[in-house]
């Protein structure tokens, strides 16, 4: 309990600008998950260095800037999946993974089970 605590009281330490910036990467990243996102890249685009940019987004999200991007776009592709017809692979690119072994790797880690196994359960 005391870590929660502590937890949720250093997320409330957030500058206004820290906090800013770290919805500013979110609607990036929203606008952007089919491209090659790299932290370098969004760092740049809210003006922080990489190594601050990590520690206050995690600070504030509570999970690496990688494996939110990574969840974003497994959630993209959940949608996908329930609702298209499209390949594996196809799905795969449009969400912005860069090979299909990738992403299906990552959706198996996400969600316990293969895309195909996902399809046919939804």
């Amino acid at each position: 309990m005391y870590d929660i605590v502590y937890n949720l009281h250093e997320i409330k330490e957030l500058t206004p600008a820290q906090e800013s910036s770290i919805n500013a990467a979110l609607k990036y990243i929203s606008s952007n998950y089919k491209e090659d996102l790299n932290i370098e890249n969004i760092s740049n685009k809210v003006g922080f260095s990489k190594y601050y940019f990590c520690k206050i987004f995690k600070q504030q999200m509570g999970t690496t800037i990688h494996q939110y991007v990574n969840e974003y776009r497994i959630n993209k592709a959940k949608e996908l999946l329930a609702y298209s017809k499209l390949s594996i692979s196809s799905i795969a690119s449009k969400v912005g993974f860069k090979t299909t072994l990738t992403f299906i790797r990552a959706f198996e880690r996400s969600t316990h089970m293969t895309p195909s196994e996902y399809r046919h359960y939804y």
